[in-house]
């Protein structure tokens, strides 16, 4: 009887050691780029998921975005999952003029996912998407505002 009850108050404790070595894990495959990545934007964060494809890396954070990197450890896109971007990750990967367009237009609290490939940079608000042109800085979007 009394070793039942220990277990049952151990399984509490058990199941939580668990999820922080998977955590740890996590934290252990994914390329140290990435790591300083999520310290610098989503510190004291932990993963729910990380995979590796051919092509890229994909990490969703517990109850926090999901972001997937290059194989060159380069973000490519970052999805807030219902919750705005940080804006310190805005101010620091963006290019200045699309932050400050955005800045401009007090839409930086509205910037739920963010994506660039070579030649596009596109940021999903609240109410529009916009896309800066990498080689011309055009930002294009607004106007279609819903």
């Amino acid at each position: 009887m009394k070793r039942a009850l220990y277990i049952i108050l151990l399984l509490p404790i058990i199941a939580a050691l668990a999820v922080a070595c998977s955590n740890d894990d996590a934290y252990d495959e994914m390329p140290k780029e990435i790591v300083s990545f999520i310290a610098q934007y989503y510190p004291n964060s932990r993963v729910e998921t990380f995979n590796e494809s051919s092509e890229t890396y994909r990490v969703v954070l517990d109850n926090g975005p999901t972001m997937v990197f290059s194989k060159a450890c380069v973000w490519e896109s970052l999805n807030g999952n219902g919750s705005p971007v940080v804006q310190n990750f805005l101010f620091n990967e963006l290019p200045p003029e699309l932050y400050e367009y955005l800045q401009d237009n007090e839409d930086l609290n509205e910037v739920f996912s963010v994506s660039r490939d070579e030649k596009t940079f596109t940021v999903i608000l609240l109410k529009y998407t916009l896309t800066y042109d990498i080689h011309t800085g055009r930002i294009t979007g607004k106007d279609d505002a819903l």
